[in-house]
């Protein structure tokens, strides 16, 4: 006969170590440098967009956001 094998339950069961601590102090960590980093980008992209060092076709933006001027076609792979 086959015995079962109630994992779930085992786990639950079990106490939460240092190596559970360090797991999730490096995934906050992850998250907290990965969410700043775009905020930080947002800005700087904002930033040379209005003082003309760069273009909305040479960061990505869809053509509808291009300034008229330079409209250039997007093409996808």
């Amino acid at each position: 006969m086959a015995m079962s094998v109630n994992a779930g339950a085992r786990l639950d069961r079990l106490p939460i170590s240092s190596f559970h601590y360090r797991i999730f102090t490096l995934v906050g960590a992850g998250m907290f440098f990965d969410g700043y980093d775009l905020y930080v980008a947002g800005g700087v992209l904002a930033a040379t967009i209005q003082t003309k060092f760069s273009v909305p076709t040479l960061v990505g933006a869809p053509p509808a956001f291009a300034s008229r001027r330079r409209r250039c076609k997007i093409h996808s792979v």
